[in-house]
């Protein structure tokens, strides 16, 4: 399958598939959905073209209005629920990954919730179907051998006080979480998930991949 038709299949199946995230969080009874939530969606694609030398790497995408854009420079507003989805099509594991960034930490009840478990299959990607039901797994942590990448916002609560997402492979999850204080701080993920022999390099080092701007205005 070639890339263009890899993200028109990505892209129909997390709209349909958003749809059924919001159904599956509102009946686990935790904190409600506010309804002036801002919602930020992000979806992980493996395989894609880096360069010539180090060919294909995985990215985060902002998926806005049924489109992907980069993750280069993320935006959310101040004083709002944030309502986060991440999509990862990405397998993993995440051998490597500083223990620490294998715990939730940041978001409301310290907690993300893994929707259905596992559901998203990249290899039968052609199938279109994301098996979304009312149910959902309250987890603080994900083990080394099950995480494919972070998102992490250091320092977003104050020194020290980071937002930190442990992705699972071919997961969706979701989380909430406020961020209070205004101003530019830097997203990346923390799994060595990039080219190079310690896995730090290319889409680690590069923004819109595996890293990028996090402004909170």
């Amino acid at each position: 399958m070639n890339e263009k038709a890899f993200y028109s299949i990505v892209i129909a199946i997390v709209v349909i598939g958003g749809i059924g995230v919001g159904i599956a969080y509102n009946h686990q009874g935790q904190t409600p959905v506010n309804t002036g939530a801002y919602n930020l969606d992000l979806v992980i694609i493996p395989g894609l073209y880096f360069n010539s030398t180090v060919t294909h790497q995985p990215a985060y995408f902002v998926l806005e209005n049924g489109t992907l854009h980069s993750s280069a420079n993320i935006s959310i507003p101040s004083d709002r629920l944030i309502d986060l989805t991440i999509f990862d099509y990405d397998s993993g594991p995440g051998y490597g990954t500083p223990p620490v960034y294998t715990n939730v930490s940041g978001t409301i009840g310290g907690v993300v919730y893994v929707l259905n478990e596992t559901m998203i299959n990249a290899t039968n990607i052609n199938t279109g179907s994301i098996n979304i039901q009312n149910n959902s797994v309250p987890i603080k942590n994900i083990s080394e051998a099950n995480i494919a990448h972070t998102f992490t916002v250091p320092n977003l609560f104050g020194t020290g006080k980071d937002l930190n997402i442990p992705v699972g492979t071919q997961m969706v999850e979701f989380a909430q979480f406020y961020a209070n204080t205004t101003g530019n701080y830097g997203w990346m993920c923390n799994v060595p998930c990039g080219s190079g022999p310690t896995g730090l390099e290319g889409a680690m080092v590069t923004p819109g991949w595996m890293m990028g701007n996090f402004t909170v205005s």
